[in-house]
């Protein structure tokens, strides 16, 4: 069924940069405008709600919204059958869950394509501790993924706190969004279950390994390998400088900066001469990134609700440490700009500030994260077609099973004062496709001979 001849101009699907962002980082939203049957141009429009925690309420039989104000405008000539990217950049929201949408000006025969919704979540600094032992330079990791001028103008994504190893003990790290461990020396028992308790509740950590570990009992002991990425079995040294960090995939979410441009990266530029063995991995470790000898060089773990990373070689050498020799030049060398973004890929991805999950497509379950030390376990669910209903948290996590309509679906509930969460849902791309079935792909789904095509009914037979 269908026109023969279809006349239309719609959106593709979204792209974010993140669904959760820090306060005065930039988000980046893109989409296509496609032209079907004839050339268009159009205006293309983003609007974004402010955050207010009071809203949505129903008054008088009505839900009141949030306000939805203009963020950017893009005139688009579009061919017919051919397409056009469109991207707004977004600074500057308020902390808190915002709905958007980027929408078509004007009106045609096909409104479902016109309009796309979104979800973010806009969040302070994350708090990051940083445990670093007294010959480790912590410096060098924390100018990489929160520089001064970054800081000092409200723009860092993450704000860091380091400590030295001996105090960590003593550390409530619920007060933090991660903890990394740069070149870290044995750890007590009691830490490492410390450090336990607190990934298996929701935390993050970081792991790298350096001149300081040792493949003794405090790294390999039970408590240290239900976070580590593995067992520690020996130290690798290269010789020259010939090894180096070599994806080999860039289908996991931390490669995705370098995916654009996969032979350009100067990896070779920054040499490693050392870097720890693990062997065994565990069984539920998955390598994002190895060396050119085809090591292991980041690793990630679940850990219940928590995630770990360990990186097999360390990121606070100086060019000369004053006693040992470096293990590598990752941050040092003249271009250690890969080191800088994989060290910031790999905060966000730790962090989960790449964000929980705020967008679906329609007939997606939706499910949130609940923790109950900061959320309420009851909610009102606001739907873009229904009155609320109630909606309630179990086992650590809110979900929301119906999505049948696109748009915003809206969580209130009251936690010390108003809390208001949610998400955005969308149709899927094909589900607006004017692309008519061939007659091959006719005959692989029905079989050849076995039905029949009728354009009117005339054509019936």
């Amino acid at each position: 069924v269908g026109a023969l001849e279809p006349i239309n101009v719609g959106l593709g699907p979204l792209e974010l940069s993140a669904e959760t962002v820090a306060k005065s980082s930039e988000l980046r939203v893109r989409t296509r405008v496609q032209s079907v049957g004839a050339a268009s141009t159009q205006v293309v429009q983003l609007l974004v709600e402010d955050f207010d925690p009071t809203l949505p309420i129903v008054i008088d039989g009505k839900t009141k919204l949030p306000e939805a104000r203009p963020r950017g405008k893009e005139e688009v000539a579009v061919a017919t059958g051919e397409s056009q990217r469109v991207e707004f950049r977004l600074q500057g929201l308020d902390p808190g869950v915002h709905h958007g949408v980027v929408r078509l000006s004007g009106d045609d025969g096909l409104d479902a394509d016109n309009v796309r919704h979104f979800a973010i979540e806009v969040k302070e600094a994350w708090p990051m501790l940083v445990v670093a032992p007294e010959n480790a330079t912590s410096s060098l990791f924390v100018e990489a993924i929160a520089p001064f001028e970054f800081e000092q103008t409200g723009q860092a994504r993450f704000a860091c706190t380091v400590v030295s190893q001996s105090s960590l003990a003593n550390r409530d790290l619920d007060n933090y969004t991660g903890v990394c461990l740069l070149d870290p020396e044995p750890i007590p028992s009691v830490v490492w279950e410390q450090l336990g308790k607190y990934v298996r509740a929701g935390g993050a950590m970081a792991v790298f390994l350096g001149n300081n570990a040792q493949a003794t009992a405090s790294f390999n002991e039970p408590a240290a390998q239900q976070l580590l990425g593995g067992r520690l079995a020996r130290v690798w040294r290269s010789a020259d400088r010939s090894l180096f960090l070599a994806p080999e995939r860039y289908d996991h979410p931390v490669m995705a900066p370098f995916r654009d441009r996969p032979t350009s990266v100067p990896w070779d530029a920054s040499p490693v001469f050392k870097h720890w063995v693990l062997d065994p991995l565990n069984e539920d470790a998955g390598v994002i990134l190895a060396y050119s000898n085809g090591k292991p060089a980041v690793v990630e773990r679940s850990v219940d609700r928590g995630r770990v990373i360990t990186v097999t070689t360390t990121v606070s050498d100086s060019l000369r440490p004053p006693d040992h020799s470096a293990w590598n030049e990752l941050p040092t060398s003249d271009q250690s700009w890969p080191y800088v973004v994989l060290a910031n890929e790999l905060m966000l991805h730790l962090t989960d500030s790449s964000g929980v999950r705020l967008n679906y497509a329609v007939g997606e379950p939706a499910v949130l994260p609940n923790d109950s030390r900061i959320y309420p376990d009851r909610y009102q669910l606001f739907t873009p077609s229904e009155q609320p209903q109630e909606a309630r948290a179990q086992d650590g996590e809110v979900v929301v099973r119906f999505t049948e309509h696109a748009g915003a679906y809206r969580l209130k509930g009251v936690k010390d004062g108003p809390i208001v969460r949610g998400f955005a849902v969308n149709l899927k791309a094909e589900a607006t496709s004017l692309a008519r079935l061939t007659s091959d792909e006719l005959d692989s789904r029905l079989g050849k001979g076995r039905y029949q095509l009728a354009r009117d009914k005339d054509e019936i037979e």
